[in-house]
């Protein structure tokens, strides 16, 4: 199998999807990393289960997902040993770039570790500010919006919206600045803290802080 490209694609039309699983758009840039230069991808799921350390199961029903959903086609060519090719659709590809709307998860934390300090750009507080902050970073950096949603949406459960609502709130009463990292950092804060002190919470329904008001490190 060749290995993997670069760059992983993801777009607009497979990131905003409400009926894909979170990992199955992840999957999705994972397989474009992959095509060859025919366009075609060879991982079995045996692959994909030990890159995103899940089972073959879980892996067969997001390959399902993106089928059925008609951004992947997925062939068994019986003549070479029941091998599988996948192939991305064409109109999600050909949308995708004409619209140039991509998303880099491979080079993700490449970028972060070279792009300058100077090129981490604050938005114009006017615009920052005409909607929600978890809006503005789901729109903005959606590889960030897409890490933090995986990561805590399961484990806060019914509290999900309860926990937002209370970060757009304090992201805008901190006035902080609409960064990636400080974004990024402000949610993972308010998020653990509430799930290490949920029961405390709940009868209040409300999500109150222990912690300090964010602030992001600066670097000198």
């Amino acid at each position: 199998m060749a290995a993997p490209g670069y760059y992983a694609l993801i777009p607009a039309s497979v990131r905003y999807d409400n009926e894909l699983k979170p990992n199955a758009k992840l999957l999705y840039g994972e397989i474009t990393a992959l095509c060859n230069a025919e366009g075609y991808c060879w991982a079995d799921n045996d692959y994909f289960a030990q890159l995103y350390d899940v089972n073959i199961k879980t892996i067969s029903r997001w390959i399902s997902q993106l089928r059925d959903r008609d951004y992947i086609e997925v062939e068994i060519l019986h003549n070479s040993g029941n091998k599988r090719r996948i192939t991305i659709d064409k109109k999600v590809t050909t949308s995708c770039r004409k619209d140039h709307d991509l998303v880099t998860e491979r080079a993700l934390a490449s970028d972060e570790k070279s792009t300058p300090i100077k090129e981490n750009t604050t938005y114009n507080n006017t615009i920052n500010r005409e909607g929600e902050p978890l809006e503005f970073l789901e729109k903005t950096y959606p590889s960030v919006f897409e890490r933090l949603m995986m990561k805590y949406k399961s484990r806060l459960g019914n509290d999900f919206k309860l926990v937002c609502d209370d970060y757009n709130a304090k992201v805008k009463k901190e006035n902080l600045d609409f960064k990636s990292n400080v974004l990024e950092g402000r949610f993972e804060q308010l998020a653990n803290n509430w799930i290490r002190n949920k029961p405390q919470f709940a009868a209040n329904n409300t999500a109150p802080e222990t912690v300090a008001p964010y602030h992001s490190k600066k670097i000198i």
